[in-house]
This record gives structure tokens, C-alpha cells and sequence, in this order.
């Protein structure tokens, strides 16, 4: 279950929404990196009972869990650029 952590996500997503209608005007970017499920130690014990990784991979639009060299590169695309706020 859920419950508690994807309203956290929804939170960051709006915090990130509002900073940047406010704060962009004055050069200053908000941004946040959320990459939904990814497949690090912290969840590696669910991962690891075959039922529980199913259950969260028929969540996933793509069908399967990031892993974390995935985002590695979209961070980088995201620090340096000035464009987005």
C-alpha cells in the first residue's frame, strides 16, 4: 500500500509547480527529478519475492522498474540548462 507515499510525490510535484511561477522571474529554477520505481537496495528484498515485483511492475505504465543508470543521465540534461525553471 501506498497511501502515504504517493501523496508525498503529488506534494513535491505542486511544491515544484508553485517555485517556479514564483521564483522564475527572478532567474531562480525549482526542479525536482521523479523517476517513479526504481530497482535500488531500498526495496531489493520486495523485488526479490517474484509476486511483489510483479505486482509493482503491472503499476508501471512501462511495464517494468527503472534502474538507477536510467536517470543518471536525465540529471545530467537537467543541471546544467538554463531553460528550465
Amino acid at each position: 500500500m501506498q497511501a502515504h507515499y504517493t501523496p508525498t510525490k503529488a506534494g513535491v510535484h505542486s511544491l515544484m509547480q508553485s517555485c517556479a511561477v514564483a521564483l522564475g522571474p527572478y532567474g531562480i529554477r525549482c526542479n525536482s527529478v521523479m523517476p517513479g520505481t526504481i530497482a535500488t537496495d531500498i526495496n531489493k528484498e520486495d523485488l526479490a519475492n517474484p509476486a511483489k515485483r510483479a505486482d509493482m511492475e503491472k503499476r508501471i505504465p512501462l511495464g517494468r522498474l527503472g534502474e538507477p543508470r536510467e536517470w543518471q543521465a536525465a540529471w545530467s540534461f537537467w543541471r546544467p540548462t538554463s531553460r528550465v525553471t
